[in-house]
């Protein structure tokens, strides 16, 4: 019996192709009103053991409590209870380098995105937000 898999340690990270991309759903989502923030939990066993930088598949199978569309969309990699004392928090950047609002995310989605552990970046790839059409002001 190989001990290193079983039910009680941790379980390799889901791959979608041999040695390629890693696929991580969100275990957890917590609002915090006092900060205006919508908290998306993901293993820490499974981060870490990610490489350095690289890119994943991020699966959000939860959603946030209702009235929180505006609220900012940071990612969790350590497993608390508080929102007071997770302090690894890292903020979700659009394609467009803006932090992610809570009504760009929907439960069931599957977004790519960069993240680097040193710098602290997690980044989507694939939500590019559209630029704002130009009134008739800007465009005479």
């Amino acid at each position: 019996m190989n001990y290193y898999y079983g039910p009680y340690f941790r379980r390799p990270v889901q791959r979608l192709d041999q040695g390629g991309i890693p696929a991580i759903r969100s275990v957890a989502v917590t609002t915090d009103t006092t900060n205006s923030e919508v908290i998306y939990n993901i293993s820490p066993c499974q981060f870490r053991s990610l490489p350095r930088t690289g890119i994943m598949l991020l699966n959000i199978v939860h959603s946030p409590a209702s009235g929180s569309d505006s609220y900012a969309v940071s990612i969790a990699t350590t497993a608390t209870n508080s929102t007071t004392t997770t302090t690894s928090k890292t903020p979700l950047i659009n394609g467009s380098g803006n932090q992610m609002i809570s009504s760009e995310i929907t439960q069931g989605n599957r977004y790519l995105i960069f993240y680097d552990k040193c710098t602290g970046v997690f980044q989507t790839i694939n939500h590019i937000v559209p630029p704002t059409a130009a009134t008739d002001s800007q465009s005479e």
